[in-house]
């Protein structure tokens, strides 16, 4: 039987950027792992088998826009200087215990279509990133169960 007093739910996820200031106008965010197999096929089986080939990490957020400066600023200097914006970020999941799993995700850099305004009279404003996470991720600490 679950234990519904250690279902960990999403306000003791956190997200920082790469200065390890917190990023209190992300609601959401998410990092997705995305394996490419080779399928093979020995001669003479029936089977083939997925033989691991790449992968690909993308890290998405939805920032509420408070103070529109802190990533749209730093996307229109990197454009207008033709550089690539390159960002690191770290996510946390907090633990009841007190424990953390720290997740960084380096060398990211835009990825896809980003919200430069989507505006709704009424609602609040919010702006979609993703982001291709050019490094492999690295798992810092892991939660231990209590």
């Amino acid at each position: 039987m679950i234990d519904f007093r250690k279902v960990l739910n999403g306000r003791r996820g956190k997200l920082f950027d790469d200065q390890g200031k917190f990023l209190a106008m992300i609601n959401t965010w998410q990092a997705q792992v995305n394996i490419t197999n080779t399928d093979y096929r020995p001669a003479g089986e029936a089977q083939s088998v997925a033989i691991f080939d790449s992968y690909s990490v993308t890290l998405t957020f939805t920032e509420t826009v408070i103070e529109d400066e802190t990533f749209l600023e730093k996307l229109f200097n990197a454009i207008r200087n033709k550089e690539q914006l390159i960002m690191n970020f770290m996510g946390v999941v907090e633990g009841h215990n007190g424990n953390e799993t720290r997740l960084v995700f380096r060398d990211c850099v835009p990825d896809s279509a980003i919200d430069i305004a989507n505006i709704q009279v009424g609602d609040i404003i919010n702006r979609s990133w993703s982001w291709r996470v050019n490094s492999a991720p690295e798992l810092q600490e892991i939660i231990e169960a209590s």
